[in-house]
Parts: structure tokens; sequence; C-alpha cells
């Protein structure tokens, strides 16, 4: 993934992504990446002072990609809160009738 981020971006002097462009380079939808920044989950962002622009650098995303990869135990244990939270989603929907 770390060469097509090479060949697709860098190579081409892009060193910042917009969210949409992150959100298609990691294949999530954007309501992901904001429930993922919710989480306190999503790669650094750069902020430009006095506007609503929002990018992530190539080493954020970068640095995000290492960080799934080996996630540190404070974040597994919110990934498996989340996981547990959907299974009792999942299982209220099927109690109900909702999915067959």
């Amino acid at each position: 993934m770390r060469e097509v981020l090479q060949k697709n971006y860098v190579d081409k002097g892009k060193l910042y992504l917009t969210i949409t462009e992150f959100c298609n380079f990691v294949d999530i939808s954007v309501p992901s990446y904001f429930k993922l920044r919710k989480l306190g989950l999503a790669p650094e962002e750069a902020r430009f002072p006095g506007t609503v622009i929002i990018r992530i650098s190539i080493e954020s995303l970068d640095a995000w990609m290492g960080a799934r990869e080996n996630p540190g135990p404070a974040e597994a244990a919110l990934i498996e809160a989340e996981k547990a939270k959907l299974r009792t989603h999942a299982q209220l929907a099927v109690q109900a009738g909702m999915v067959p």
C-alpha cells in the first residue's frame, strides 16, 4: 500500500490529502472517517487557521497505517468494545425480527 501512496501522491508532489481523498485511498466512507475521528482513531489532521480546510499529510497517513497494523493495548481494547457494541446491535435486530 505504501508503494501506491508513493506512486500516486508523493511522486506527483502531493503532500496532503483531503478527507475524501484519504477515504478513497483507504477504501472507507466519509462517515466512517468521522466515526474513527470521534473514537480518536483517525490520522492526525492539519488545520489551516481561519478556515475550515482540513488536510491529512502523507506522513500522518503513513503513521496511521502503521498504527492500524500494530494497535497498542488501549486501541485494541477500544476496537474490541466497538465490536461488542456491533454484535449487541445485530443480536437485537435478529431478536426483533428485523433481520432474517
